[in-house]
């Protein structure tokens, strides 16, 4: 699979700014980082792949997800100094000059955790941190102009990382789903060339790429999940998939509810088949 693309369309001078100031700020610091959220994702499906057109709504949009609490504060603190504002909430930085905010999450330590699974009171928790190496492994490298080399979460981590937000009823679940739902239903048209392998069209129908994408999804979803973050997926399943279809249904009243439990079936076939292939070799 590929993972190095350079930008074709070109970026809003606002979000260019605070990308450059993030890099900027992570490379000095020498801390690894991946870059998520709907700007992210925005980058991935269209100024890489030129598919979609990106969000049309500003705020809260660029997420950077790293990999422990030092270097959460670490970050924090250097972005600060170079001229984010802090906010009430404190994994969350504002811009002074556009109305562009970023979020600053953490991958769980094994250790310091409350029951719920989160860093109390002072980091969101998003993934175990045995899933950092490997979302940053299968993380996607594009090329931003001639001074940022971005590294962008994969479609299937920023797939995995909306799912396990899901777990945490968090008032922001129905964005969350929407979040997921996008790239649930445009993977087969970023991912053509891959959806005819021979694993994908014996399981889905031969002509339906949606059911196809949604299968090769979780698939390639399979390959990043810890023993952790399968459980996460596990809730989901048996928990928000009512959400999901809810969620499906109010963006596009074309869609019926039938159609995408087809689609999360295909989703979550896709996962244990991977994980079958995986103990098979």
């Amino acid at each position: 699979m590929r993972t190095s693309f350079t930008i074709q369309c070109p970026l809003d001078k606002d979000i260019y700014s605070l990308l450059h100031l993030v890099d900027t700020a992570c490379r000095q610091c020498d801390i690894p980082y991946l870059a998520a959220g709907p700007i992210a994702r925005d980058i991935v499906v269209h100024h890489v792949f030129g598919k979609l057109s990106p969000r049309q709504t500003r705020g809260t949009d660029l997420a950077i997800l790293v990999a422990s609490g030092e270097a959460f504060e670490s970050i924090r603190l250097a972005l600060i100094k170079k001229g984010m504002k802090p906010t009430e909430l404190v994994h969350r930085l504002e811009s002074g000059s556009n109305s562009i905010g970023l979020d600053l999450m953490v991958f769980s330590p094994q250790t310091g955790l409350d029951d719920a699974g989160q860093w109390p009171s002072r980091h969101e928790v998003i993934l175990s941190v045995s899933d950092f190496p490997e979302a940053l492994e299968t993380s996607m490298r594009v090329g931003v102009g001639q001074e940022i080399s971005l590294r962008v979460a994969s479609l299937r981590c920023l797939a995995v990382q909306k799912l396990a937000l899901l777990t945490q009823n968090s008032d922001a679940a129905q964005k969350y789903a929407a979040d997921f739902l996008k790239i649930l239903t445009n993977y087969g048209q970023l991912h053509l060339d891959r959806i005819t392998d021979a694993h994908v069209s014996s399981k889905q129908s031969k002509w339906d790429q949606e059911r196809r994408g949604a299968f090769l999804l979780g698939n390639d979803v399979s390959l990043i999940l810890s023993a952790q973050t399968q459980l996460k997926m596990n809730r989901v399943k048996e928990e928000q998939e009512d959400l999901l279809v809810e969620t499906s249904t109010r963006l596009d009243p074309s869609l019926v509810g039938t159609r995408m439990k087809v689609l999360f079936e295909d989703f979550w076939s896709g996962i244990r088949h991977g994980i079958q292939q995986s103990k098979v070799y």
